[in-house]
């Protein structure tokens, strides 16, 4: 078991932010206790619901950074791609698996809507309607350059989401395995996967402009 550590000083629901991350992906965010997370971090065992009313207020908190840490990486995706539709899509939905690997508990979080009170979380909210429309931009753009058949693209949003979601989750939970996939392998696979969904979109668009 790991040894406490002693807070001294600083920005402790930073610091709680960050430890409950650590015991979650240990015992699980279900598990989670806030008492232990004060024992963890070195602080009474109040000290937690200065911050946190509840364990789902803990990891509500934890699900807002974690979308804001999504956000940075898909923005910054889009960003390296202004002028292509097709390859502005393709770079949100790598940033979502960059984000999914190198962050799986936040992944975790995000995903266990039952451990979080998403009603409260409006910053999370508002983050995910950013990421919406960029991806519905990213369409749009698509669309327009002849490269994506005309369908409603807020339609192909949810598609696309929920390919790369889908992706995300069968490596992180371990169902690849059953499909074929080498989970050593996984994300590489899961990033080739999404550039063959990708690559199917663009042959509608190819198919739609010689029709």
């Amino acid at each position: 078991m790991p040894t406490p550590r002693a807070y001294h000083h600083g920005n402790l629901r930073q610091t709680l932010l960050n430890a409950a991350v650590e015991l979650a992906e240990e015992v699980g965010a279900e598990h989670l206790s806030l008492r232990e997370l004060a024992r963890r971090v070195g602080v009474a065992p109040s000290a937690p619901y200065r911050h946190f009313a509840s364990r789902k207020a803990l990891l509500t908190a934890v699900a807002e950074e974690a979308t804001e840490r999504l956000r940075i990486g898909m923005l910054t995706g889009v960003a390296a791609h202004r002028q292509q539709g097709l390859e502005q899509l393709q770079a949100l939905g790598e940033a979502y698996l960059d984000w999914a690997e190198q962050h799986p508990m936040h992944f975790r979080v995000v995903s266990a809507r039952d451990q979080i009170d998403y009603a409260v979380a409006s910053g999370m909210a508002q983050r995910n309607q950013e990421l919406r429309d960029l991806t519905v931009q990213a369409l749009t753009l698509a669309q327009q350059q002849g490269a994506v058949q005309r369908f409603d693209p807020q339609t192909l949003a949810v598609l696309a989401r929920a390919t790369v979601y889908g992706l995300a989750r069968m490596q992180t939970d371990g169902h690849f395995a059953q499909w074929g996939v080498d989970p050593a392998t996984g994300w590489q696979s899961a990033r080739e996967l999404l550039g063959v969904f990708v690559g199917l979109l663009a042959k509608t668009g190819e198919a739609t402009q010689k029709g």
